[in-house]
């Protein structure tokens, strides 16, 4: 048996509000048919698919062996874009910064999950959270949005279960980021 996981970055929920804000000014222009569900605002490190369950526990052994190296750190979240462009946009994101903990992060999850046979990522990592995915031809305004921090102390390991109206993510395992 498989279940579909992945490993995220929740969001506080004083910031899942303000990215709120921000998509119904798009639902205001294109329609609540794209809009992303509240509980699905997260920060995805590393898509694994579908993956055998009785291999779930050895790989939880070893995300806690790497997370109880990783200090916790600031996430700022500040600019809303789009891809693949905003002339022609199909997902619509905020991104965040600092790149580079959130990017050796997510190298680090996918270099321990090609351990247990999961395909090695090969796009360039871009830290982002998905908003809003366009359903309509529309252009949208690459903007800075009023900056949005949180602290980030920890990872989540995330079911995806697939239904009809949506997905839903179910929590598995929360990883706590301790840097001993």
């Amino acid at each position: 048996m498989k279940k579909r996981l992945f490993l995220a970055l929740e969001l506080p929920e004083n910031i899942k509000n303000e990215l709120i804000i921000q998509q119904n000014n798009l639902v205001r222009k294109l329609g609540v048919k794209g809009k992303i569900h509240r509980d699905a605002l997260h920060l995805t490190l590393k898509f694994i698919g579908d993956f055998e369950t009785e291999k779930i526990d050895s790989l939880i052994k070893e995300i806690e062996k790497f997370t109880s190296k990783v200090h916790p750190f600031s996430l700022t979240l500040e600019k809303l874009s789009c891809f693949p462009d905003c002339l022609k946009p199909r997902i619509v994101f905020v991104s965040s910064t600092p790149l580079q903990p959130v990017k050796a992060i997510a190298e680090s999850l996918d270099s321990i999950c090609s351990r247990f046979g999961v395909k090695e990522e090969k796009r360039p990592f871009k830290p982002h959270i998905t908003i809003y995915r366009v359903k309509k031809q529309a252009k949208i305004e690459e903007k800075r949005v009023n900056p949005l921090r949180f602290e980030v102390n920890s990872i989540t390991l995330f079911e995806s279960v697939l239904k009809p109206d949506r997905a839903y993510y179910n929590p598995l395992k929360l990883f706590r980021l301790t840097g001993e």
